[in-house]
C-alpha cells in the first residue's frame, strides 16, 4: 500500500524522528510493517499487513494535519511482505542524488502493475544508500 503526500509545515529533523517513533508504536500494535521516506517536502510510505490494520492506519494517516495531497497508488493482497524486519524504518531524508525527481514524479512514470514492486525497490535502495 504505497502512498505519497506533501508536508504542510516545514518539518524539522526532530519532527521526523517523532513521526517515526509514533508510527512504529502504532504499526506494531496493528501488525504493520513498511518504510517511510522523506525528500523535497514529500513523504513516500509503503505499508504492509492485515487489511483491517492497514485501513485503520491509512485513515489515521489521511487525517494527519502534518501533510496533505495524500495519493494512494495501489492496494490489495501481496504474496509476502517486503519489510519483514522493519516495524517502520526511520523517517529519514532521502538523498538528493536520486535522478528521478520527486516521489510523485517517480510514481507518475511507473505503470500501475509495477507500482508496489518499484516502490519496494526504491525503499530498499534507499536503505542501502543511508547505510553506506
Amino acid at each position: 500500500m504505497p502512498y505519497v503526500s506533501k508536508e504542510v509545515p516545514i518539518l524539522s529533523d526532530e519532527d521526523l524522528k517523532n513521526i517515526s517513533i509514533s508510527s512504529s508504536a502504532n504499526n506494531e500494535k496493528n501488525q504493520i510493517t513498511g518504510t517511510l521516506l522523506y525528500m523535497d517536502r514529500e513523504f513516500l510510505q509503503i505499508l504492509e499487513g492485515p487489511e483491517k490494520g492497514l485501513l485503520e492506519t491509512y485513515q489515521r494517516i489521511d487525517m494527519d494535519t502534518r501533510h496533505n495531497s495524500v495519493n494512494l497508488y495501489c492496494q490489495g493482497p501481496i504474496e509476502k511482505r517486503a519489510f519483514t524486519q522493519w516495524e517502520m524504518q526511520d523517517a529519514v531524508k532521502f538523498p538528493e542524488r536520486t535522478g528521478f525527481g520527486t516521489f510523485t514524479e517517480f510514481f507518475q512514470k511507473t505503470s500501475d502493475d509495477k507500482i508496489m514492486e518499484m516502490g519496494v525497490m526504491l525503499a530498499k535502495e534507499f536503505a542501502i544508500v543511508i547505510s553506506e
